[in-house]
């Protein structure tokens, strides 16, 4: 029985509303503890706060330029003096969905060889094998330096 005056000695110091302390009093008397009404509906704050976790609705589609980030990332076209290097684990490569022509060309890639130096031992077209390289490069498969 101690135990539980104990604890009904910390609660009691908790700052209470009037309306909460008279019903509290009430209910002593009366032998029974009584529950007060919170001051807002519990209902609606339960909607409230599931609505406030739902994502964002869908902005409608504009016509001018938007930017998602203060920063863009440009892609400069792979010239012929263009080093590729992988810019991911030669056995991840297994993973990604390459074409044939592309697959032949990273086989020799090393970070040191150029386009055309990749291109001629392959025996695919410069032209070729730099928009492959493009590709390679958008998909984030390769990383490239331009030694100018």
């Amino acid at each position: 029985m101690r135990y539980r005056e104990n604890i009904a000695r910390v609660i009691d110091r908790r700052p209470k509303s009037l309306r909460r302390m008279a019903a509290a009093r009430e209910g002593e008397s009366a032998g029974e503890m009584v529950t007060a009404r919170p001051p807002f509906d519990p209902e609606e704050f339960a909607r409230q706060s599931e609505r406030a976790t739902l994502p964002p609705p869908p902005s409608p589609p504009s016509d001018g330029p938007e930017l998602v980030s203060g920063t863009m990332e440009v892609f400069w076209p792979v010239e012929a003096t263009t080093i590729p290097s992988l810019a991911v684990a030669r056995e991840d490569l297994e993973w990604f969905d390459i074409p044939p022509l592309a697959r032949q060309l990273l086989e020799h890639v090393d970070g040191v060889a150029t386009v055309e130096g990749i291109s001629e031992r392959t025996g695919i077209s410069l032209g070729d094998a730099s928009n492959l390289f493009d590709d390679l490069v958008r998909e984030g498969i390769v990383s490239v330096i331009d030694p100018r």
